[in-house]
């Protein structure tokens, strides 16, 4: 107890001797920095040199006799001339030093400043994407658009013929594919001036359902999807406390190894089904990167996953050594950035989202830092409605399908062609 007391005394002691210090360090910075300062230093040192040359000796008998004076001996000439120049000289002095700390600390504020301004230009250098970016973003942005523009308005006139849209689902597949891929390289771009080796890059579709939606009869073939990423234990408890489930589309995926082509195939991603609850801290029961999205403004992200068990305090022991060994051995989501596509329905004219965006990677620092990954989300924003555009096409042809999630877990199977058929025959 009394151990306790000394510490908050002397705790106590230091933080008045460091205020006491901090006024003395303004007093002094706002006397040795103003124009009087300057005024009574040239001032007084001027008139001290005057002093000398008009009356050096009354000055020299007055100090002699000052000293005589202080070593208790009899004085004969009156002091009064040593005291004031020794008075002023002191004045001056400690003025001039006053003024001398405040320009010291004036140049050290501007070192400090500059040297910020350099680490801003550093980061602004680091941050900025590449010279040929602007050129690959205007090809992608173009495909983008005709996949859109190609692909909206036949659904759209099929629809009003009333005719049966099953056969738009994989013609819609393959262009939400070549958006991904647009975005996936742009992403790939933007990211390959600050990675040391070349990583490897995914972009996945997460829909967003709601557990209600879902057949009791296939809950359970959805928990086999999501019990790794999740808090709970059961299937039961997890679809009692989701309020929506993300269902990655494993028909909507594309890596780094489909960039550029022209018809890209689905990469080989294994079905994944997240449950999203609302909470007063949504970082502890949402992973961050994925099913947190929904909780932010624009998107969510993260530099390593690894890096996310501190946040997860409302998973248990088991749930969280789930999640840390799901991460560990799958390294294509070692880094994390989602995005969510909201737009105006056509059926009720409300906003509306649809599905999540994710962009992952194998190794970490996707994007490099928030500031990169908040530049790179906002060029990306005049693509995302094309996006969402399908999307919202493919989720109308989904509503015959209601319940079933298979057409998000399981591959569609591509339709024959008649050259197909005619090879089939010979």
């Amino acid at each position: 107890m009394g151990e306790s007391s000394r510490q908050g005394e002397k705790g106590s002691a230091g933080s008045a001797w460091v205020w006491v210090k901090e006024k003395w360090r303004s007093f002094v910075r706002a006397v040795g920095g103003s124009s009087l300062a300057g005024t009574l230093v040239v001032g007084g040192s001027a008139a001290l040199g005057g002093a000398l040359a008009l009356f050096p000796n009354d000055i020299r008998r007055s100090l002699l006799q000052l000293w005589r004076a202080v070593t208790d001996q009899d004085t004969t000439s009156p002091l009064w001339p040593a005291i004031f120049f020794c008075v002023s000289f002191l004045h001056v002095v400690i003025i001039a030093w006053f003024k001398e700390f405040a320009r010291a600390a004036e140049a050290r504020e501007l070192r400090r400043e500059l040297n910020e301004q350099i680490d801003d230009l550093r980061e602004i250098t680091r941050t900025m994407p590449p010279r040929d970016y602007l050129e690959r973003y205007g090809e992608q942005s173009r495909k983008v658009s005709f996949e859109a523009q190609t692909v909206i308005p036949g659904i759209t006139q099929a629809m009003e013929r009333g005719e049966n849209l099953e056969e738009w689902r994989d013609t819609i597949n393959k262009a939400v594919r070549v958006v991904l891929d647009a975005i996936l390289n742009l992403a790939m771009v933007f990211d390959a001036p600050h990675d040391s080796r070349r990583p490897v890059y995914w972009a996945s579709i997460f829909w967003i359902k709601a557990p209600n939606d879902v057949d009791h009869g296939s809950r359970d073939a959805v928990w086999e999807h999501a019990w790794e990423l999740s808090r709970h234990e059961d299937a039961g408890s997890f679809f009692s406390r989701s309020e929506v489930l993300l269902v990655r589309d494993v028909n909507l995926s594309t890596s780094r190894f489909t960039v550029d082509q022209k018809d890209p195939e689905p990469s080989p991603l294994l079905p994944l089904v997240l449950g999203w609850e609302e909470a007063e801290v949504p970082e502890a029961r949402n992973l961050p990167g994925l099913a947190l999205a929904l909780d932010r403004s624009r998107y969510s992200w993260i530099s390593d996953t690894r890096m996310a068990m501190p946040q997860l305090t409302e998973f248990g022991l088991s749930a969280r050594e789930r999640v840390g060994s799901f991460f560990s051995t799958n390294l294509e989501y070692r880094s994390l950035m989602s995005m969510r596509l909201e737009g105006v329905s056509s059926k009720d004219a409300e906003m509306m989202d649809v599905a999540v965006l994710t962009l992952h990677r194998d190794s970490p620092g996707i994007m490099r830092s928030l500031e990169r990954a908040d530049m790179f989300y906002h060029q990306l924003a005049p693509l995302l409605p094309r996006l969402f555009e399908l999307c919202y096409a493919r989720q109308t042809l989904d509503a015959n399908a209601a319940g079933d999630l298979t057409v998000y877990t399981e591959l569609t199977p591509v339709p024959s062609t008649k050259e197909d058929s005619d090879a089939e025959t010979e």
